[in-house]
């Protein structure tokens, strides 16, 4: 009889474990259904370069090495396998509070665009734990090194952000680690010796700029189609109109299905009459000076539901025979879900009326109204 029961016992303990590992909600071990590849993967590939082998790293989560090796595991659900997985599992099963109670150090250095150390700066400090309130919190301070830690607390997760004046982040100055889940791709082994690496963005001096930052869209007339833009007079003209600094043409080829599933290719021509374009971002205080082509092509295909018919990309503009730089995130797609033709949206810009490089951005210094133009009829043409 007490053979029976062992066995019994043994056998609902196993069954409670699968249990977990395959019917979990989604809050415990999230990770072990598949996911995208993560977004800051692109976004960091300069970042990754600024890491000194010894000296310090790039955080989990940033890592592009890290995020692929994660996504192959998580794609294969080799995590089942992973015996520190399996004893994260088990704690879990037995102490409902177990992953809300693991140690957290952390140790991280502060550098600025040029890799020299950010001294002073604030480092906010937030994670969760097993506290009446859910999450606690404490701040500090970077040495003369660039330097800081966080030692002997308690919790699951530390959400770690840095600021100074004078600078700004660029959505690296903020970031997330995980300290009980092995299978979370943010899952951090902390590191005396390397510590993780924060990347703070001097600011550029203060000048007039023309900024919007508010979605604007605008259709294509013809498929295949073009549009045009003046961005310091923020406007939509025509391809050969003088002022025009950013020209989009869309084409797309023959469509298979309807709806949301679609197959189609698409291409989408970026270019500036007299100056040049360059893929950029929301980072840099300034344009660069050279590097420029004159026309960027993006090809792609829409191959059902989950496919993007178009680009949105950051870019900086060269134009006006290199007399005006600006800065664009541009969204073009060739063929909405909803219909219709092509939709090109600005989403944010900034132009220096100056012929400066500087694109720092003072929302007290706009000049938006200053060289706001009248919208013109343009009217409708096929691409040149």
């Amino acid at each position: 009889m007490k053979k029976i029961l062992r066995v019994l016992v043994s056998f609902l303990v196993g069954v409670l474990l699968l249990s977990i590992l395959f019917l979990s909600k989604g809050r415990l071990i999230p990770q072990l259904t598949k996911h995208s590849p993560s977004p800051g993967i692109a976004v960091t590939k300069s970042f990754n370069q600024v890491s000194k082998q010894g000296e310090y790293r790039l955080a989990e989560s940033l890592d592009p090495k890290r995020q692929l090796e994660w996504q192959q595991r998580n794609e294969s659900q080799d995590w089942t396998n992973d015996p520190n997985v399996r004893e994260y599992l088990k704690n879990i099963a037995l102490d409902r509070l177990f992953e809300w109670k693991q140690p957290i150090d952390f140790w991280g250095i502060i550098i600025d665009d040029s890799l020299k150390p950010v001294a002073g700066a604030t480092i906010e400090f937030l994670w969760s734990d097993a506290s009446n309130e859910g999450t606690s919190h404490d701040v500090g301070e970077s040495d003369e090194g660039g330097r800081f830690a966080l030692l002997k607390k308690r919790g699951k997760g530390l959400s770690v952000r840095v600021k100074s004046p004078g600078f700004r982040d660029c959505g690296e100055g903020s970031i997330s680690f995980e300290y009980a889940d092995p299978s979370d791709r943010a899952f951090h082994r902390p590191d005396s010796n390397r510590p993780v690496v924060f990347r703070l963005i001097r600011k550029g001096p203060p000048e007039p700029l023309v900024h919007r930052d508010r979605i604007q869209e605008f259709r294509a007339s013809e498929d295949p189609g073009i549009v045009a833009f003046d961005l310091l007079g923020q406007r939509e003209v025509a391809p050969e109109d003088p002022s025009a600094d950013l020209v989009i043409q869309t084409s797309h080829g023959p469509v298979r299905g309807e709806g949301l599933q679609r197959w189609f290719d698409w291409r989408v021509e970026v270019s500036v009459p007299g100056g040049g374009i360059q893929p950029g971002s929301e980072c840099p205080p300034a344009a660069p000076d050279d590097g420029y082509q004159s026309r960027l092509v993006f090809d792609g295909k829409v191959e059902g539901r989950n496919s993007l018919s178009g680009i949105s990309e950051w870019f900086f503009v060269k134009s006006r025979g290199g007399n005006l730089f600006s800065r664009v995130h541009l969204k073009v797609a060739t063929l909405p879900p909803g219909g219709g033709n092509a939709k090109i949206s600005l989403l944010e810009y900034s132009t220096n009326p100056s012929g400066s490089r500087n694109l720092e951005i003072y929302p007290e210094l706009q000049v938006n109204e200053k060289y706001h133009a009248p919208r013109t009829p343009v009217p409708a043409r096929s691409p040149r």
